[in-house]
């Protein structure tokens, strides 16, 4: 099992393609989970560091499957160090992950994050999905984002805010993109940024 579409499936993340989570034939009322799919896109884009001793951010790690994807990230990338950052991380413990807890929302919390681990090489925004969020964790994380490495928003397309992504401070986050690197918009709902 080495694709990360079997990985991110075998531990029910919404980023992989198969609903295990609701797999249970016991279970009376099952609430089926919108499946994203993006580890077809991942198998693709993260192939390249799979090997590699990589430092990995997470934003937004505890949620209907706590850790799913950061099971998934620690069995494929075996030599990489996998780091989440969640609002309710401290309901975590003893996992074997390193586990921040903090808001995206404050700055503090961010230059917490950043003093202590100083630079990821793959960095993936799973956390509020508000744009004001997902615009201000990249323009500040983009900084700390290794020349040669990976910045991933994901679900740009199901913001729970009213107005489009495309609206307040994309001027700058486009901007802002390209000056560091190039950036993809995938139709599934992922932004994707390599940094030169």
């Amino acid at each position: 099992m080495n694709s990360l579409t079997a990985l991110l499936n075998k531990y029910s993340s919404d980023k992989g393609t198969v609903d295990t989570w609701n797999d249970n034939p016991n279970e009376i009322f099952r609430n089926k989970r919108l499946m994203h799919g993006y580890s077809i896109i991942y198998d693709e884009i993260l192939q390249d560091y799979k090997n590699k001793n990589n430092l990995i951010l997470e934003i937004g790690c505890v949620g209907d499957t706590p850790l799913s994807s950061l099971k998934a990230w620690k069995e494929y990338f075996v030599n990489s160090k996998i780091v989440g950052f969640d609002l309710n991380g401290d309901k975590i413990i003893g996992q074997g992950f390193d586990i921040n807890t903090g808001s995206q929302e404050s700055i503090s919390d961010l230059y917490d994050l950043v003093n202590k681990y100083k630079s990821f090489d793959i960095i993936i925004d799973d956390g509020s999905h508000f744009h004001k969020h997902q615009i201000g964790n990249f323009l500040f994380l983009i900084h700390f984002l290794n020349k040669g490495g990976i910045y991933i928003i994901e679900d740009v397309n199901v913001s729970p805010e009213t107005y489009s992504f495309f609206s307040e401070n994309v001027s700058k986050f486009i901007n802002e993109s390209k000056s560091v690197g190039q950036i993809r918009f995938h139709k599934s709902g992922l932004i994707i940024i390599n940094k030169f």
